[in-house]
């Protein structure tokens, strides 16, 4: 990952831009001082001393006490994300427990916007999955949801991919699953979708719209006849690459 792409990912771990860049900068280079820091990522001293002072409260530094100047040193980085993560799951727990209840939601249709809505909305739904599931995507997009896909297919449901290429998803597929969860499976390649995704699960509930274009978007809804259109294009798709298959 480009260190560029590692700030802003660092970012959703609760890091300002200032903080996450001197992660990086003690990551790199070790202990450092605060002038040490300063002259190497050009931040100002106090911005430096600020952010520092930040980063041993959030568990990304240790602070040395010399004489002369405090040192700092980076924690690991699965250390620091770790726990991150479960401070958030044990809050996530709270949060949901002390919520209130919530107004069951109509069949309708529900706009979802912005990349992290889309592949939340995408990883609950999967996570739901009781029976089975059809996901149509490009493969660089199913990539993302492998866990949640390859944990719906160990519990003994029907997963259906259609997708543009199949050999990181398939090599994925066949370090993870048993040959009798494989028989749960049924891979489709197609042309690519140009962003374009469309996953049903349990016949019941659809998710479409466009992934990969960093302003994702999607359309959700539980509508039956909604529902049955989108299942019987997907039903005809394959029945298409069947019969393109059977003729080569």
């Amino acid at each position: 990952m480009e260190q560029e792409k590692w700030l802003e990912s660092m970012g959703k771990f609760g890091l300002s831009r200032i903080e996450a860049t001197l992660y990086y900068c003690l990551l790199k280079n070790g202990e450092m001082t605060g002038y040490e820091a300063a002259k190497a990522t050009g931040i100002s001293r106090s911005n430096v001393y600020n952010g520092l002072a930040s980063l041993v409260e959030k568990g990304c530094a240790y602070v040395k006490e010399e004489q002369k100047a405090n040192v700092y040193l980076p924690a690991q980085v699965e250390e620091f994300t770790s726990g991150h993560l479960s401070r958030l799951s044990a809050l996530a727990k709270e949060v949901v427990k002390a919520a209130p209840r919530q107004v069951e939601i109509q069949n309708g249709y529900i706009t979802i916007r912005g990349e992290d809505a889309v592949h939340s909305k995408i990883r609950q739904m999967l996570g739901q999955v009781e029976q089975r599931f059809y996901f149509s995507a490009d493969e660089e997009n199913i990539v993302l949801f492998m866990d949640e896909i390859i944990k719906v297919i160990k519990g003994g449901k029907k997963c259906v991919l259609i997708l543009n290429k199949c050999q990181k998803v398939c090599k994925l597929l066949e370090q993870e699953l048993s040959d009798k969860e494989v028989k749960h499976l049924f891979v489709y390649q197609s042309k690519s979708k140009a962003n374009q995704f469309r996953l049903i699960c349990d016949s019941t509930y659809v998710l479409t719209g466009e992934l990969g274009l960093g302003n994702d978007n999607a359309l959700y809804s539980a509508q039956p006849n909604f529902v049955m259109v989108f299942k019987e294009a997907m039903a005809n798709e394959i029945e298409l690459i069947k019969r393109d298959m059977d003729a080569k």
